[in-house]
């Protein structure tokens, strides 16, 4: 479907994704490092003019595809205005740096080597994740001016856009891992096959049109969209079981669900996409240790497995850390309060039953 790229959409790939053959920039959920890096003596940043000039343009579009009227559409410029420029001024030194280290792997006479590019990947995660909070705080704006028929729009551009920020979240964090491939991903390598580039384009549209559509629908029925917990076989999922029970013990709000189930989202692609990867290892280190004969045979492949085992251990801790960012003071203040006073109940005995002979006291 060739559909112009929506609002949400565009400004990221606008950011953070140069318009080259590897494109497949993406990014993951942890929590923003201090900054590694000063700003850069060189290297394209835009103006203020220039930035104010693009928003403008956005702002246009959007007023296309939702029939803003003339208040709507400044009302849109300034949310623009007030969100992203913050963004950008206070990641300045590691966005710009982040873009000319991409630009110059690009271009540069031999394929980056894997550990660098884990590194890149490593520091793009958090950002990623900031820009997915501006978009959040900005359609939260947008929300007290639009019309519920606009309002089902925003819905629609919303799911379409978390969709593609999970499929370039679930990218990049192949790369942090150590999965960058130069002979198949770097775009100067005899390796390197465009048409498939081409191929995860059209994938990844059919699913963001997909998600936008599922979206409009729900919005229609009054129901809110949560593609984290849509399906059933996620809700099954000990790692969404941990955060539902998160998200009851301190009685998150409306924006604090969804950030804790987009933050579970992101975790369990990154997980799911790990154990994709590394599940014919596992299947041959499970052999071995069913097939042992001696304890060093059993201790090495139970070594084996649980080095496996690790990553997936460091990315469930990743998302327990991000979710104790959520609850406010007030939150935490009610939840200890009320495990206080379970902790005072005195725990119930079953009642012995009575002999059908035994008097009634």
């Amino acid at each position: 479907m060739n559909r112009k790229p929506r609002w949400a959409l565009l400004v990221c790939l606008g950011l953070f994704v140069s318009p080259t053959p590897a494109q497949d920039m993406y990014a993951d959920d942890e929590d923003p490092p201090p900054e590694k890096a000063k700003v850069p003596d060189a290297g394209f940043w835009p103006t203020q003019r220039l930035m104010e000039f693009w928003m403008h343009r956005v702002a246009d579009d959007m007023a296309v595809r939702y029939e803003f009227d003339e208040d709507q559409l400044y009302l849109t410029r300034e949310a623009l205005k007030e969100h992203i420029p913050r963004f950008l001024n206070e990641n300045r030194a590691e966005i710009q740096t982040l873009m000319n280290q991409f630009l110059e792997a690009q271009f540069a006479d031999e394929a980056p080597e894997v550990e660098y590019v884990a590194d890149w990947a490593q520091r793009v995660l958090p950002l990623m994740h900031k820009f997915e909070d501006v978009v959040g705080d900005l359609t939260g704006d947008m929300r007290e001016y639009l019309t519920e028929d606009q309002v089902i729009i925003m819905e629609g551009e919303h799911a379409a856009f978390r969709t593609g920020m999970g499929l370039i979240t679930n990218k990049v964090a192949v790369w942090s891992d150590g999965g960058y491939d130069p002979e198949t991903e770097w775009p100067r390598s005899p390796g390197h096959r465009p048409d498939r580039n081409h191929d995860d384009e059209r994938r990844a549209q059919a699913e963001m049109d997909a998600a936008r559509q599922e979206a409009i629908a729900q919005a229609r029925e009054g129901q809110t969209a949560n593609p984290a917990r849509g399906s059933g076989k996620t809700r099954k999922d000990p790692w969404t079981r941990y955060v539902d029970e998160f998200v009851q013990r301190y009685h998150f709000n409306d924006e604090q669900k969804e950030k804790a189930y987009r933050l579970l989202e992101v975790q369990l692609r990154k997980r799911d996409n790990y154990l994709e990867r590394k599940l014919p290892e596992m299947d041959r280190i499970e052999k071995e240790l069913k097939e042992a004969k001696t304890d060093a045979e059993r201790e090495k492949a139970q070594a084996g497995l649980e080095k496996l085992n690790a990553p997936v251990d460091r990315m469930f801790q990743q998302l327990k850390d991000r979710l104790q960012q959520l609850p406010t003071r007030d939150q935490r203040k009610k939840a200890a309060k009320e495990r206080i006073e379970r902790d005072k109940k005195p725990a119930s005995k079953p009642s012995r039953p009575k002999a059908d002979n035994q008097p009634t006291p």
